[in-house]
């Protein structure tokens, strides 16, 4: 029995929460991407990290990471950037789906272990994509008036 196309993105959409994978196609990469996001302006700041959120009709979510050299070396950057996938990869299901999440580091931030990383993460995403929720419920029903 072959499996189509349309079979395999159904068992995909069923499987994206429990499968522990970070694939290429959850992910921001391109810079457009990340600026139509951030121009939402839908953010939440922890001490470590600041989060945007936008709204996307994507059953599942996107996630872009930012360090930039003023959080440090190259081996701290990394660190950083390895931290924040690890925690997403292993805690994607309790994560808002349906939404480009765009991680930015503080500068001068500390790396100390996945879990803190996670702890700080989940509360700043869910905030985030909380207010891009409400936002795209204002913007839905109003019309823009052309001049």
């Amino acid at each position: 029995m072959s499996c189509t196309l349309s079979d395999r993105k159904e068992l995909e959409k069923k499987n994206y929460l429990l499968d522990q994978r970070f694939r290429k196609v959850e992910r921001l990469s391109a810079r457009a991407e990340f600026r139509r996001v951030q121009r939402q302006r839908h953010r939440c700041e922890g001490g470590r990290m600041t989060v945007y959120a936008r709204k996307t009709k994507r059953s599942f979510t996107r996630v872009g990471l930012t360090t930039s050299k003023k959080v440090g070396n190259a081996v701290q950057r990394n660190r950083w950037k390895r931290l924040l996938r690890e925690a997403y990869r292993l805690h994607k299901a309790e994560f808002p789906q349906g939404f480009d999440l765009v991680i930015i580091v503080s500068k001068g931030a500390n790396a100390t272990s996945m879990q803190d990383v996670y702890q700080e993460l989940l509360p700043l995403a869910l905030r985030a994509a909380g207010y891009a929720q409400q936002r795209s419920k204002k913007h839905k029903g109003s019309t823009r008036k052309s001049s």
